[in-house]
């Protein structure tokens, strides 16, 4: 019985040990994974913050026309490239007009169907004319070719950049502002949205992250393969 009674105090001594251990370890490892998180996080968005700002002191800020914004169309290219986490660059502007590029793979189903073999970007473009908003979207391949143009009236007609939040927010702003997650028109994907406005308060630069990419990045953190991550904001809101 004595001895029945030491190796059940043992077991329980070992036990609570045991468990101890565990729970620090699993505590350590956790706030060294969000600290890794974070630290991604970081890496995937400050380059988007930076190619916000400098876009809003670029020339295609104040453009006019669709071949003055294609001037810039390497700069763009250039600048959507620095970060993963971009989905688009573009700038909408007071008098209605709009110009995007993006990567091909983050619209919508109906426009990936859309595509013509070998497309690596897209411009989206909406210019104000006598008869009405004109609309047009360009394929490019990686050498940003045009592959293909297509005349997009129902784009233009439904697509009003001054009535989208990234737009007000960012011209009444004087600093870079960040959206809550909302829907993108274009793609009906989840995603926020950095925007700030243009130097002569004439337009909003802004650059679009999807939720996706970020989901990917927390995949990537995964310490077993139980393990669950989610981004919380102040609110406690996932």
């Amino acid at each position: 019985v004595l001895i029945l009674l030491v190796c059940g105090l043992l077991g329980g001594i070992g036990y609570r040990l045991s468990s101890d251990l565990l729970e620090a370890s699993a505590t350590d490892l956790t706030k060294r994974i969000s600290r890794e998180a974070m630290i991604e996080m970081q890496r995937l968005i400050e380059p988007a913050e930076m190619a916000t700002r400098l876009l809003s002191l670029q020339q295609i800020s104040r453009a006019t026309s669709l071949d003055e914004r294609l001037d810039s169309l390497e700069y763009l290219r250039r600048a959507l490239d620095s970060s993963s986490a971009l989905s688009s660059l573009y700038v909408g502007y007071d008098n209605g007009d709009f110009f995007l590029v993006g990567r091909v793979g983050h619209g919508s189903a109906n426009e990936a169907a859309r595509v013509p073999a070998g497309t690596r970007y897209v411009v989206q473009s909406i210019e104000q004319a006598p008869g009405g908003p004109r609309g047009r979207f360009i394929y490019l391949d990686a050498a940003l070719k045009t592959l293909r143009e297509d005349q997009r009236p129902d784009y233009a007609a439904a697509y009003d950049p001054r009535r989208r939040p990234w737009y007000s927010q960012g011209l009444a702003s004087a600093t870079q502002i960040k959206t809550p997650p909302y829907l993108f028109f274009s793609s009906g994907r989840v995603g926020t949205t950095l925007a700030g406005r243009s130097v002569d308060g004439r337009s909003v630069v802004g650059a679009d992250i999807l939720l996706d990419t970020l989901g990917q990045t927390l995949a990537r953190q995964k310490a077993t393969p139980g393990s669950q991550l989610v981004l919380v904001n102040s609110q406690g809101y996932a």
